[in-house]
């Protein structure tokens, strides 16, 4: 929607989308602790490489360009508010990707848009949005994403200044959102990681993190094990069965120095973009 003094005229463009928010988890798992395991028989599921799983939590909200009124414009976008949950599956090799999310939730009051809007605004000191009483009614809501991803260059290295090239293709078919779209990322920096990019809110959500993908990182000589190897061999990896002698205090404390850099739990990205307006 675009705003006019006199009179409100429908466009293609995002205007309107007040907030958006997300929880979202992933890791590398076993095929054989996957939830839904015949979802890999899709294709570019079926391929060999690294399997990964996501879940996410969040909240979108919607509104009118006047939310001032009590009774909003019915020309214009209506109040409504979206609570999901999600999950995913994904396949990760060298250079391609693929992942598929379910969604679920609900539509609605019972989201509760409302409430998290009116809080924010009190907080803040910015007016309250009077129509809220004509959101849209309460109804389940049920998309399918499907993606693809292509890395079709890189330069540089993992451990300085590098970048990369990705294609990313998918589709979304469902009672919220049904579209196809493509996307080209490119992507440049120091320590760029060796993973798939970004995703946005509405799409897959969030990728397997790149430390499970750093070529003789033990967590993936960890996933490769536990899938391929006996099961003995698998507990062995974690939780040996015999009792290891401990080394002394002094080189416990030189090994502490020494940790590999790639094995911090924690993952930090700084995500910045631009486009335009339609």
């Amino acid at each position: 929607m675009r705003r006019n003094p006199k009179r409100v005229e429908p466009t293609k463009s995002d205007c309107y989308y007040s907030n958006g928010v997300s929880l979202s988890f992933a890791r590398c798992v076993d095929e054989d602790n996957i939830l839904w395991p015949q979802m890999l028989r899709l294709p570019g599921l079926d391929r060999p490489g690294l399997l990964g799983a996501g879940f996410d939590i969040g909240q979108v909200m919607v509104t009118p360009a006047d939310t001032a009124r009590p009774v909003p414009d019915p020309r214009d976008r209506p109040y409504a508010g979206l609570l999901f949950v999600g999950v995913s599956w994904q396949r990760l090799a060298t250079d391609d990707y693929a992942a598929l999310k379910l969604i679920t939730g609900v539509v609605g009051p019972a989201s509760p848009a409302e409430q998290t809007q009116k809080t924010v605004h009190r907080t803040f000191g910015v007016a309250l949005p009077q129509g809220w009483d004509h959101q849209l009614r309460t109804e389940p809501i049920l998309n399918a994403v499907y993606e693809r991803r292509r890395r079709v260059g890189s330069w540089g290295d993992h451990d300085g200044w590098g970048g990369d090239t990705l294609l990313v293709g998918g589709a979304m078919l469902g009672n919220v959102l049904t579209q196809g779209y493509a996307q080209l990322q490119v992507r440049a920096g120091w320590r760029t990681p060796p993973d798939f990019g970004t995703s946005l809110i509405r799409g897959i959500g969030a990728l397997p993190p790149a430390r499970c993908r750093v070529v003789g990182h033990p967590r993936v000589r960890q996933c490769r094990r536990i899938r391929r190897g006996p099961q003995r061999y698998a507990r062995r990896q974690l939780l040996p069965l015999r009792p290891q002698r401990q080394p002394p205090p002094a080189r416990r404390r030189r090994r502490r120095g020494r940790r590999h850099p790639r094995s911090r739990l924690a993952v930090h990205d700084l995500v910045g973009g631009v486009g335009p307006r339609v």
